[in-house]
């Protein structure tokens, strides 16, 4: 048995597909819409301003893409270095630097050339003044003064023949020939060269080797190598007051124990009787005069010395001595390890002094073994007690 069943037939008509259509559409627009304002709202709400909105963009795009666009490097944290410059930018900063450098050794290579000019332009007179113009002026003593003169020396010091004697001051090394012919081991010290040639040249004469040092005596450093040291002439007196003592200090340690030091100055009550003075005398090929005045205050007497030369040259010289009282030379003596022995005022007259009246002061001192004496209030504790 069949059963034929019809299938409904369905119609749509077109109106009512147009209705539908278009009632989709709007309720699609109307959510469109929505969808539109809300976003509107969002964005007026939260966006940034006109001028950051393209900056936010770009980094977003570099962010999305990955671009290999340079970016500054974050600054160093607070007290930590920042990292060195590239070794282009160092090299460039070095250049610079080195030439400074240079520069500065160049200024200073000037600067200590310039301080050496003006040394040698400051040197004091007692360097310059001994020169071979001076020699001319000088006159040479006769043999048989210098002859008495070693008499009174050797009469003082009491040594036995080859005892060794340092010569201070030296000058045209007379004294020092005179007593190595005596049998003496002499060594001469003196600061001029042309003396020293002239002392040389005078030992050679006589046939002797004498040992003569071109030395300083402000900076002779014997260590009780000499059983006696002679300083005649003046010598002394040539520096200031502490310069002076640091001198007779030097001829302390140059002395063994015990050792003798005989010490020639002319006197100064002597000298200031005849002050101010005046004198002219004729010298190898030329005239000298010599005006000498005593300054009171420093004790020093200043010479002003010309010298005119046969040839028509003139030689103009300022200087100064210190010249001491037997007193003031004594105590210096004595505050720098001697004890004084004998004085004299003249080597016809050993050991009598007759102050104003003696030209010279002639100081027989021998250095104590003891050394200087102590400071008062150096002493050690136990001394106090």
């Amino acid at each position: 048995m069949s059963v034929d069943l019809d299938e409904p037939e369905i119609t749509v008509d077109a109106e009512d597909d147009a209705a539908q259509d278009d009632a989709g559409e709007r309720a699609l627009d109307g959510e469109s819409d929505a969808e539109v304002e809300e976003l509107d709202v969002d964005l007026d709400a939260d966006a940034p301003d006109d001028d950051a909105a393209p900056e936010l963009a770009e980094d977003e795009l570099l962010e999305e893409d990955g671009a290999s666009r340079p970016s500054k490097p974050p600054p160093p944290p607070r007290g930590e270095k920042a990292p060195p410059p590239p070794p282009e930018k160092a090299a460039e900063k070095a250049e610079p630097a080195r030439a400074e450098k240079a520069e500065a050794k160049k200024d200073a290579a000037k600067e200590g050339a310039a301080k050496a000019r003006a040394r040698k332009t400051r040197r004091k007179w007692y360097e310059t003044l001994f020169n071979d113009d001076y020699l001319r002026t000088v006159p040479i003593p006769h043999p048989r003064t210098i002859e008495k003169q070693c008499d009174f020396i050797e009469q003082r010091f009491g040594l036995a023949k080859g005892a060794t004697i340092l010569d201070v001051g030296c000058g045209l090394g007379l004294h020092a020939v005179e007593l190595t012919r005596r049998g003496y081991l002499v060594v001469g010290l003196d600061l001029s060269l042309p003396m020293l040639s002239r002392a040389a040249d005078e030992a050679q004469e006589h046939g002797f080797k004498i040992n003569f040092l071109h030395a300083d005596m402000r900076e002779m450093n014997f260590d009780g190598a000499f059983d006696a040291v002679l300083c005649w002439g003046t010598t002394l007196g040539y520096f200031d007051d502490e310069t002076n003592k640091q001198v007779i200090e030097r001829l302390y340690r140059a002395l063994k124990p015990r050792g003798l030091l005989l010490l020639e100055v002319v006197n100064r009550d002597y000298v200031i009787r005849t002050q101010p003075n005046l004198v002219w005398f004729e010298g190898d090929g030329c005239v000298v005069m010599e005006e000498t005045q005593m300054n009171y205050i420093t004790s020093r007497l200043e010479t002003k010395r010309t010298v005119i030369l046969d040839d028509g040259r003139q030689r103009d010289n300022l200087y100064s001595i210190r010249l001491f009282s037997l007193h003031e030379l004594g105590q210096v003596l004595h505050h720098q390890g001697f004890r004084v022995v004998e004085v004299s005022g003249r080597e016809a007259h050993p050991g009598v002094f007759f102050g104003a009246d003696s030209p010279q002061l002639l100081i027989l001192a021998e250095r104590r073994p003891q050394g200087p004496p102590t400071p008062p209030g150096r002493g050690s504790s136990s001394s106090m007690k």
